[in-house]
């Protein structure tokens, strides 16, 4: 639990007009990693996760919104394959 305060701590400290560009460059590091290791798959909650918290004014780029959107959909199909997510 300390850790979690230490963390929102943190994150507390970065200006809100600078957040949106770490979580993109964070999350962008994370696709290319994964994706160099063809380990997709055990990154796409976090990714998604860090993509939806940025604003959608912040990604302009018509192939990135896309590919953003195809990651949504595979998390969102992933976690309905998953007994305690499906209906």
């Amino acid at each position: 639990m300390l850790c979690i305060r230490y963390q929102q701590t943190a994150l507390d400290l970065i200006p809100p007009n600078e957040m949106s560009g770490l979580l993109q460059k964070l999350a962008s590091t994370l696709v290319r990693n994964a994706s160099a290791a063809n380990e997709l798959d055990s990154v796409i909650f976090v990714t998604v996760h860090l993509l939806n918290r940025i604003s959608n004014d912040c990604v302009t780029d018509r192939e990135e919104r896309l590919l953003y959107a195809k990651m949504n959909n595979k998390a969102a199909e992933e976690a309905l394959s998953v007994p305690d997510f499906s209906r």
